[in-house]
């Protein structure tokens, strides 16, 4: 047992070091990626995909259909001849007809949550990829930041030994520097798991290291004197997909009040999918009686509900508007005072500096806090740049300019889907093939020894084992 623990440890020491893996991405390529790869956005192209050919399916429904149990009970009775009018001639059906149009509808309302989704979707991950930039910024200030404290301790430490400087006054500035080593090690995990997130927005290997390029030089004018609450929310609301969805889904409604009045000349059984699953839970009576108009005032109903939904929509894109404004002209209204801070704490640092140079008394905790102070301005600059670029992607997602004004992938065919599907799995797998690869570089008795460790020993190597 001993030697075999030996063994392992020598092969595991001696097998060949990999270097994670490393992508060089930049926001277009992230814009692209999420669009052409993320995993929840091809799942709902596949359920637009579906509900188009729901709509073929409800038009097959008006055209004549083979029923050979039907037809063979004729010749046993032939009253029952009346019974296969739904299938001879399924147009003389109004129900049927009316089923094509609610398809269509609910196909259209479809794909409008689906444009929806791939907008929100496209926005988080350029979200993320600014918010990656920005901490990636902290942290060279932090590191900044503790260069400087190391740099002014050394002085307070010949100071203090001299007697210039009261006791501990060392001391506390290495609780400083620990408390910002804290900060920093906290930041760079919480860049870890934010590049993972980007990384599985792109569908790609979470454990893959992310390296972004740096973002063009934004143009933060047209924010400044482009905000007009009127004109912006009407041109949100007018371009919306999640009002048109709720359009879609009203015109459902009123399609169905109409096909519930007309139940005496036939039914249509066709379940709706799952875009139309709320539609289909409604209670119909075949045929006309008495409980046909209560069919119709719950129908009724649910067109008023969906109504109400919509105007609720509405109001949180106006929202939205509103709050982008605000958030606009207060980060306008800091800029100015935030470069000035910037300008001052840098001149206020040179002067310590130059009057430690010449020799003067100063006191050194003074210039631990210039110097933190500086720092502090320019971090608070970075974020306020930063935030236009959040306030750009934020109006361009609300009014569908820019990189949003363009259409999500669509599914022509299963077999593209699926060959897509395939691609899309060996890109994201890769690391699983490198294993393979690393067992089967071992020797061979040595291989098939750790691969039954691991798992990947195949039938017959177990068997000959």
């Amino acid at each position: 047992m001993k030697k075999i623990l030996i063994a392992l440890l020598l092969m595991l020491y001696s097998a060949p070091s990999r270097s994670e893996p490393v992508i060089e991405v930049d926001i277009e390529t992230v814009t692209k990626k999420v669009s052409d790869q993320n995993f929840l956005i091809l799942q709902n192209a596949m359920r637009v995909y579906q509900s188009k050919e729901a709509v073929n399916v409800s038009r097959g429904q008006v055209l004549p259909r083979l029923n050979v149990w039907k037809w063979s009970s004729m010749l046993f009775d032939i009253r029952s001849a009346t019974s296969i009018v739904e299938d001879v001639a399924p147009f003389l059906v109004p129900s049927n007809w009316f089923r094509v149009q609610e398809q269509k509808e609910l196909y259209e309302s479809q794909r409008h949550a689906y444009y929806a989704l791939w907008l929100n979707e496209v926005y988080n991950a350029r979200v993320l990829y600014y918010k990656i930039f920005l901490d990636q910024r902290l942290s060279e200030f932090i590191k900044r930041e503790i260069r400087e404290l190391n740099s002014i301790k050394e002085i307070v430490a010949s100071r203090e030994l001299w007697g210039a400087l009261r006791p501990g006054s060392t001391l506390e500035l290495d609780v400083r520097i620990l408390a910002l080593e804290e900060d920093l090690r906290s930041l760079n995990s919480l860049l870890i798991e934010t590049r993972s997130l980007l990384a599985m927005a792109m569908s790609l290997d979470p454990n893959i290291k992310l390296v972004l390029l740096p973002m063009k030089e934004l143009k933060i004018d047209s924010l400044k004197f482009g905000l007009d609450y009127s004109f912006l929310s009407r041109i949100a609301l007018e371009r919306s997909p999640e009002v048109q969805q709720y359009e879609n889904l009203i015109s459902v409604a009123r399609i169905i009040r109409q096909e519930f009045s007309v139940t005496a000349l036939g039914l249509n059984t066709l379940a709706r999918g799952f875009t139309g699953s709320q539609f289909d839970s409604m209670p119909i009576q075949p045929g006309l009686g008495f409980g046909t108009p209560a069919s119709i005032r719950i129908a009724r109903g649910q067109q008023n509900l969906l109504i109400l939904q919509k105007w609720v929509i509405e109001e949180v894109i106006k929202k939205q508007i509103k709050n982008l404004i605000l958030d606009v002209e207060l980060d306008f209204s800091n800029l100015e005072n935030i470069t000035k801070r910037v300008e001052y704490t840098k001149g206020l640092l040179d002067i310590t500096y130059k009057r430690i140079s010449m020799g003067e008394e100063v006191d050194l905790l003074h210039l631990v806090e210039a110097s933190r102070n500086h720092i502090a301005a320019e971090m608070s600059e970075q974020e306020v740049e930063l935030r236009f670029y959040k306030h750009m992607e934020r109006k361009n997602r609300l009014l569908i300019e820019d990189v949003y004004n363009q259409q999500p992938v669509e599914i022509e065919s299963l077999g593209k889907f699926e060959e897509k599907l395939r691609l899309i799995k060996e890109e994201t797998n890769h690391k699983d093939l490198e294993d393979e690869k690393l067992f089967k570089d071992l020797p061979k008795k040595k291989c098939r020894f750790f691969r039954k460790i691991f798992g990947l020993c195949k039938k017959n190597e177990d068997q000959n084992h």
